[in-house]
């Protein structure tokens, strides 16, 4: 990849404040998707939940899905769901405790041949713990009291952790749930271990007892659930990893379909999956490079604010190769003006951080054809040129250590033929530097599309029309500056006026209306002042 500081034309960095259009009329919209990245990263093919107990709506990064969270561990290859219970009271929820839930499911389309099959669902499990049964640390759904030094104290846990299959109707029948069937995983962990020790730090293989289809089966519901999770003491992990799902006339696991895999559907969890409307993409291929955590989140310092970011993990790779592009497209206007920023910070021994370093961390905004071609060249912006420096305090990253950086278009905004715009806030030749503090974050992505509004179009509605004119014959000869003036500015007179009658016909986005009918100036002012006037005598009257 070229250095990125080649490329810095149009790029400007801006403060929080700063964020604002030149046009005080154009309509600037936030086309990104979860920019904040708050919802939630799921494995690929799978559907993710993470909710706080009795608070509708609220954040919480109750799992992530990581590589040490794999059976077998040690694969680099591998990756799992690391539970994370003590979420609920860290950060926004601090001393609080919360309940928080994690539900994990994929449901599996299937069709009439399904029904009267027995089906069997499997899965692997690990409970933190230190195996003896009767000081009750480690993860809470190991354990039917939780211990005396939990921040909740020595009260019943409440978690639950369960595998479920349930069996429904299709979707255009209201999708009814016609069977189930639940496994829950302390019982299960308790039987398989054989000391009555569920948090024994121990990997389990599950399986649920094999359950028939009932008729009008349609689909199959996968789901890995822990409900009302709370912080314990002692090491609280929970993983899960390698789920299976066999039906009794076919020898194929119904999850893990390696012979086919464009219909895999990831039960071993292995595929990485992205924030909602985003791409994650990493390298070296099985290398975590990239993950995404509550304390990468920029106001996370600010109570009841976000939960999570996006973790360059510099230190996962010795020589300088470690990758990360976070990504997402949008659909793009010709013409129009683009903001693009994010906010960033870098930790004491960051790769990115240090002179002469062959890392590079960047933000890019491309221009794509409605083939989804790059047009011209990419705006790009290196953060370590555009100032963006290491923290040196030896506690981590600071508030005041976050910085907004972006870059925008040039005059004369998206190039023609603009069907798609691409940003990407990414590294790339990260590496192990020295320990402590070498991670990188970013987050609360932005991109501001601004459309500059239509000369003549007086009262914003996205054309030029009579509507105008009344608006024009209100203002005129007063101090009022009117929208989309074309820079014709105070008092408002004649040149206004003419203005609209040479627009007259224009709608956004189709440019101009050369060839439109446009009414003789004279006879349909007076036509339409004999209208608006006629209804201002008839509203007299009334």
């Amino acid at each position: 990849m070229k250095r990125l500081r080649k490329q810095l034309a149009w790029a400007t960095i801006w403060t929080l404040g700063a964020l604002g259009v030149s046009n005080q009329f154009a309509s600037g919209a936030e086309v990104l998707v979860n920019g904040n990245l708050e919802e939630s990263v799921a494995p690929l093919n799978w559907t993710l939940q993470q909710t706080v107990t009795g608070l509708p709506g609220a954040n919480v990064n109750a799992s992530e899905h990581i590589a040490f969270a794999n059976n077998p561990p040690g694969d680099p290859s591998g990756l799992g769901m690391f539970l994370r219970p003590f979420a609920g009271d860290e950060g926004t929820y601090a001393g609080q405790n919360q309940q928080i839930n994690f539900i994990l499911s994929q449901t599996i389309p299937v069709g009439s041949s399904a029904e009267g099959k027995t089906w069997t669902l499997g899965g692997d499990s690990y409970f933190g713990g230190d195996a003896d049964i009767l000081t009750n640390d480690g993860y809470p759904g190991g354990v039917t009291t939780l211990h005396a030094d939990s921040p909740s104290g020595e009260v019943a846990s409440p978690t639950e952790t369960f595998f479920q299959l349930d069996f429904r109707s299709s979707v255009a029948t209201g999708s009814t749930l016609l069977d189930s069937v639940m496994l829950d995983l302390r019982d299960d962990r308790i039987a398989l271990s054989g000391t009555g020790d569920a948090n024994d730090a121990m990997w389990y293989t599950h399986s649920l007892p094999g359950i028939v289809a009932p008729v009008g089966t349609r689909q199959v519901v996968v789901t890995a659930a822990a409900t009302n999770m709370v912080a314990n003491t002692g090491f609280q992990n929970a993983y899960l990893d390698n789920f299976t799902l066999f039906r009794s006339d076919v020898g194929t696991d119904q999850l893990n379909n390696s012979t086919d895999p464009v219909v895999d559907r990831n039960g071993d969890l292995n595929n990485v999956g992205a924030p909602l409307g985003f791409t994650l993409t990493e390298a070296p291929t099985g290398v975590d490079t990239a993950s995404f955590r509550n304390f990468a989140d920029h106001t996370h310092f600010v109570e009841a604010s976000g939960e999570q970011g996006l973790w360059l993990r510099a230190f996962e790779t010795a020589q300088p190769e470690g990758e990360a592009h976070l990504t997402q497209t949008v659909p793009g206007t010709p013409g129009a003006d683009y903001t693009f920023s994010a906010w960033s910070a870098w930790e004491a021994n960051f790769s990115g951080g240090l002179p002469g370093s062959p890392t590079e961390v960047f933000l890019m905004m491309e221009f794509l054809d409605s083939t989804e071609t790059v047009i011209g060249t990419p705006l790009t912006l290196d953060l370590q040129d555009a100032g963006q420096v290491p923290d040196d305090t030896p506690d981590g990253v600071e508030e005041e250590d976050w910085r907004q950086f972006s870059l925008s278009t040039p005059s004369g905004g998206a190039p023609t033929g603009t069907a798609f715009v691409r940003v990407t806030a990414g590294a790339t030749g990260m590496f192990f530097n020295t320990d402590p503090q070498q991670s990188g974050f970013f987050d609360d992505l932005s991109l501001i599309e601004t459309v500059a509004g239509l000369p003549g179009d007086f009262n914003q509605d996205g054309k030029v029309d009579a509507g105008d004119y009344v608006v024009w014959r209100k203002n005129a000869g007063s101090g009022t500056p009117l929208p989309n003036d074309g820079g014709l500015g105070t008092p408002i007179g004649t040149a206004h006026y003419n203005l609209w009658v040479s627009s007259f016909g224009d709608m956004a986005g189709s440019g101009s209306a050369a060839g439109a009918a446009v009414p003789e100036p004279a006879a349909y002012c007076l036509a339409l002042m004999a209208l608006v006037g006629g209804a201002w005598m008839r509203r007299r009257g009334n």
